[in-house]
């Protein structure tokens, strides 16, 4: 093995082991790196949520952290993370957030923080950590093998593009009669889900995708969609805020980078916006909400898409941990793939 390769190795593995280490530490998650969660088993909460009769309506409130690394959530519930005297530290500017969807969930709503991974099974298929595949992932349980979205599409729409083999949840329930939305402010969703619009259409069936020009837009409909009585209501709602990611991109997906840490944080922010208005239905005693707060991808420097840690690694937060089954849980996952 030359010199070169030796190095390249050596440096990879402290690298691995300096940012996987230091993500599994923070105390505030059930889990620890080893046992990280496939991001695919998100729909596998939904599913059973939704198909576990308690005598209530049913809903799904999916709300999406676009390109934001398991790291930075010290910066929206730094208890729990360590000095070296034992005091509590966070990484950002501010102290902890009031106006918090991630804390609502767990200090009043009794809900937990998990690590999870994207990418793939990389021993068996590769996927990149990145926007496309991540959320292709998410909402239909699948991996790139069986959904086809292996990387973000190409601007021909030919490459990438989501198949009908493995169908999203939301169009899952709107094929049941629920009213759905998938929602996001990247224009490319367009090309990604371009075959399950198309279907959508032909059957007019009762779920929208819903692209917006930015955040705002996509902030201000979601708020209508969770709305009791509101024209735009609907059952299950998968939503996305891009902010973080295109922080991210433009100045660094790093902890010390202010514009990705307020990114990420006022998007927690509108998310507890959207939670509060939930709570305040007059149907809400009469209604079961899963509410789950996930990523796609992390990043590293101003990109995404390889397979190291600081891109793989990213978080599932619930209000309901009885559905994060212990199966779920990873076997010696290093932060790169699962060792069984």
């Amino acid at each position: 093995m030359s010199l070169v390769v030796l190095l390249t190795v050596f440096l990879t593995g402290c690298n691995k082991s300096k940012y996987f280490d230091m993500v599994s530490s923070y105390t505030f998650w059930e889990n620890d790196g080893n046992t990280a969660i496939t991001q695919t088993h998100v729909y596998d909460m939904v599913k059973e949520h939704m198909e576990n009769d308690n005598g209530k309506e049913k809903k799904v409130l999916l709300l999406g952290f676009d390109g934001t690394r398991a790291e930075a959530l010290v910066n929206v519930r730094p208890r729990g993370v360590l000095d070296k005297d034992g005091n509590d530290i966070y990484s950002g500017d501010n102290p902890k957030a009031k106006f918090s969807a991630i804390n609502h969930i767990v200090d009043d709503l009794g809900g937990k923080m998990y690590l999870a991974y994207a990418g793939g099974d990389v021993k068996e298929n590769f996927q990149a950590p990145s926007t496309a595949p991540g959320w292709a992932s998410i909402s239909t349980g699948s991996w790139d093998t069986k959904n086809g979205v292996i990387n973000n599409p190409n601007p021909e729409g030919t490459e990438n593009i989501k198949n009908l083999d493995k169908k999203t949840f939301m169009l899952e329930y709107a094929e049941k009669g629920l009213n759905t939305i998938f929602m996001a402010s990247w224009s490319a969703h367009s090309l990604t889900y371009k075959n399950e619009i198309e279907y959508i259409k032909k059957n007019n069936l009762p779920m929208e995708y819903f692209i917006a020009e930015d955040d705002y837009k996509v902030h201000n409909k979601i708020l209508s969609c969770v709305s009791e009585n509101s024209s735009d209501e609907k059952d299950v709602i998968f939503c996305i805020y891009d902010w973080a990611d295109h922080n991210g991109h433009g100045s660094g997906f790093t902890n010390d980078n202010k514009n990705y840490v307020n990114a990420v944080r006022n998007n927690d922010n509108l998310m507890y916006e959207v939670i509060k208005i939930v709570e305040s239905r007059p149907s809400y005693e009469n209604e079961d909400w899963l509410i789950i707060l996930t990523a796609d991808h992390g990043g590293i420097k101003q990109w995404h898409g390889e397979q190291n840690p600081e891109c793989r690694t990213t978080f599932i937060i619930t209000n309901k941990p009885n559905l994060v089954k212990t199966e779920y849980y990873g076997k010696n996952y290093d932060g790169y793939k699962e060792n069984n």
